[in-house]
């Protein structure tokens, strides 16, 4: 497969490159003290773009610059991007783990378990202020 950083077809086309930031959905498993059983949540990940290949399809390699998860790499296919568990903007990808999160609590055999963590959803309440910063007053 062949390696490059860039080309004008994906800046035009996505709006990205190598050195891009990205935001990748996954899935998180926790323990709470006291209690043996593991806890799930889907968080939000910044990671860089490193470089795209191109063979049968182009994808791009991503590595998660955080601490939780400093140096984890992901391979998304290009198609992916904004669809599928990559997103290149965090309301995007918040939208997208809450859409997972409101599946996952509405299985049968969730019934009598506890709500998930939503730590996505600072960003979405990001936007709401800012929505109501823009607002004119009513008089």
């Amino acid at each position: 497969m062949e390696k490059f950083s860039s080309s004008n077809y994906i800046s035009k086309k996505y709006g990205i490159e190598a050195g891009s930031t990205v935001y990748v959905v996954r899935e998180h498993l926790y323990y709470l003290p006291g209690d043996p059983i593991p806890k799930q949540e889907f968080c939000i990940y910044e990671a860089q773009i490193e470089y795209f290949r191109k063979g049968g399809y182009t994808d791009f390699k991503t590595k998660i610059t955080k601490p939780a998860l400093q140096n984890n790499i992901d391979f998304f296919k290009l198609t992916n991007l904004n669809n599928n568990f990559v997103f290149s903007d965090k309301r995007s990808a918040a939208l997208f783990a809450k859409e997972l999160t409101d599946k996952f609590e509405a299985k049968s055999y969730r019934k009598n378990c506890p709500m998930m963590r939503r730590t996505w959803a600072v960003y979405l309440e990001d936007d709401k202020k800012e929505g109501e910063m823009n607002e004119k007053p009513k008089m």
